[in-house]
């Protein structure tokens, strides 16, 4: 296995045992023999199955390259860097061995230009429900994916998202993100509008592990409250975000847990109403009951630090 991850994909190892035998103890000598054969590098790599998103487009995520040695671990590295970048539907690699060079095959199958769904429901705790999602691969052939989120619940608000990303943009390893969110949220003691733009970067370190940090310019406006504090603050600060995600299934869990870290620093250089640093730690644990309920575990613990002004209220802590 050491020589086939060193590109002899023909190594053979064979052991000739030979035995001493003594009054007591059988001494055995073992001889070794490894055959390394000849190195293999990658030859030609063909990728098909292209129809929106022309090939130049993702070339960060190709990183089987030729005259490369031939190492079986990239072809697993492959898989899993195409398969999430949100791009396709469908993903397989075929390998042919010839003449010492070890050719691929890349399939792909694009997702469709627009797929949605939605949700209408009703709640004790929440009122009417609305919940609508839209998700498009590639419309205009820069492979970038755009989602548009939107949900209504009655007695909490509204929000709707929209956010574009580019998968291996500006480097192989991160995704470039735009998001712009509208939302409203009712409390029982304040109610607000809040409109947030975030440009980001987002770095899949592991299947479980993601991180995100960017710029975040916030603008807010505090209606129908007695609480002492500003009713309309703009802040624009630097954001981070950990996650640790081992839920069975990120848009419907029934079991696995989460652990996320997030801060978020707004200087008074970046022409803000207030000057603050902010960090908080959410975990999430889920257990599945007979049927087809959840039980859910939820534990959170945050803190702040005012320089000047004061603390905006939609970032304070509250039940």
């Amino acid at each position: 296995n050491h020589f086939r991850e060193l590109g002899y994909r023909n190594a053979k190892v064979s052991v000739e045992p030979r035995f001493f035998e003594t009054q007591e103890k059988v001494k055995v000598v073992l001889k070794v023999k490894i055959e390394k054969g000849n190195q293999y590098r990658v030859g030609f790599v063909l990728v098909r199955g292209l129809e929106r998103i022309p090939l130049k487009r993702i070339k960060n995520l190709i990183i089987l390259r030729p005259g490369d040695v031939c190492k079986e671990k990239n072809v697993s590295k492959q898989y899993f860097i195409l398969n999430n970048s949100g791009l396709f539907s469908a993903v397989s690699i075929d390998e042919k061995l010839v003449d010492c060079t070890c050719n691929y095959l890349i399939d792909l199958k694009e997702l469709p230009k627009l797929k949605g769904k939605g949700f209408v429901g009703a709640g004790s705790y929440s009122g009417l429900v609305l919940s609508g999602t839209f998700f498009s691969v590639s419309p205009f052939g820069f492979s970038e994916k755009h989602l548009l989120v939107g949900n209504y619940r009655q007695k909490f608000g509204y929000d709707v998202m929209y956010r574009i990303s580019r998968p291996a943009y500006p480097f192989r390893r991160f995704e470039l993100n735009y998001s712009l969110v509208k939302r409203e949220r009712i409390y029982e003691s304040f109610k607000f509008d809040e409109l947030t733009q975030k440009v980001f970067l987002t770095r899949q370190a592991s299947k479980v592990f993601f991180q995100s940090y960017g710029l975040k310019l916030t603008s807010v406006n505090v209606k129908d409250t007695t609480i002492t504090a500003s009713k309309s603050v703009s802040d624009f600060g630097l954001f981070f975000l950990s996650r640790y995600d081992k839920r069975n299934n990120s848009v419907n869990p029934s079991s696995g847990f989460m652990i996320e870290l997030y801060s978020l620093f707004v200087p008074k250089a970046l022409y803000s109403d207030c000057n603050f640093l902010l960090g908080r730690i959410k975990g999430l644990l889920l257990l599945s009951l007979p049927g087809s309920s959840v039980l859910a575990f939820r534990a959170g613990i945050g803190s702040s630090k005012v320089f000047s002004g004061e603390l905006p209220l939609h970032e304070r802590f509250f039940l």
